[in-house]
């Protein structure tokens, strides 16, 4: 409704234009060449008129090549961001699945360096999550919602397992009180329990459900990625 709006006015406004030129007096000599100086000066304006038509042209041609590489270069960031995310993820299950059964059976207890190895696997989990998180964003902003969307359903499974593993290292530290082993046990079983019903148990059937909730996403950056290649 309102282009139609819009479309009426323009409309109007040329119309009454067009009465307010047609009621002008026009000399009758007005279209004629006094000179040749004169001729070279409408001459001179008439290409002026053109060039900035070329390059009014040239330019939404080179604006319209910058927006194709920009998009190129978002879809190989982005789908860089969600492989090393997945793998990332599938790790995090793994040792997630593995400290849950620990803290359920109270096996707290770590060695130095198993208590460093599960930090190191956390932060590199962690660090997977926030690189996509951040091309969801520019995703969001260059592509739209529904690709915001899709990378925030894939990421759930990282928050969970990152929140697991680090309650896990928060509980079997010596130095933490009863009642926060047990709100930290709580939170191992929670985080790990809570992706159970859309993943499956055991490996293989984690990587099929991430399989499965990936392959929309890596399809739409696919398009995107060689949509822009072939132009």
């Amino acid at each position: 409704m309102k282009k139609d709006w819009v479309i009426w006015v323009g409309c109007a406004s040329l119309f009454v234009t067009g009465l307010i030129w047609g009621g002008v007096p026009i000399p009758t000599d007005f279209f004629k060449v006094k000179d040749i100086h004169d001729l070279f000066e409408i001459a001179s304006s008439g290409a002026t008129v053109i060039a900035v038509c070329l390059a009014a042209a040239g330019f939404n041609a080179w604006k319209l090549q910058i927006l194709a590489a920009s998009d190129h270069d978002l879809a190989k960031r982005a789908a860089i961001a969600l492989h090393a995310y997945q793998a990332a993820v599938v790790r995090g299950f793994e040792l997630a699945e593995i400290l849950e059964k620990r803290t359920h059976l109270k096996i707290g207890d770590l060695k130095p360096h198993h208590s460093d190895g599960i930090q190191r696997e956390l932060e590199r989990l962690d660090l997977a999550i926030l690189n996509a998180r951040a091309l969801s964003f520019e995703c969001k902003v260059g592509w739209g919602e529904d690709f915001w969307k899709g990378f925030q359903s894939v990421l759930l499974p990282g928050e969970k397992y990152s929140k697991c593993i680090e309650s896990f290292l928060r509980w079997s530290n010596a130095e933490a009180s009863d009642s926060s082993k047990d709100a930290f046990a709580q939170y191992v079983s929670d985080s790990f329990n809570y992706m159970i019903p859309m993943v499956g148990v055991g490996k293989a059937s984690f990587e099929n459900a991430m399989d499965y909730a990936l392959s929309p996403l890596y399809s739409k950056i696919q398009k995107k990625f060689l949509s822009n290649s072939s132009s």
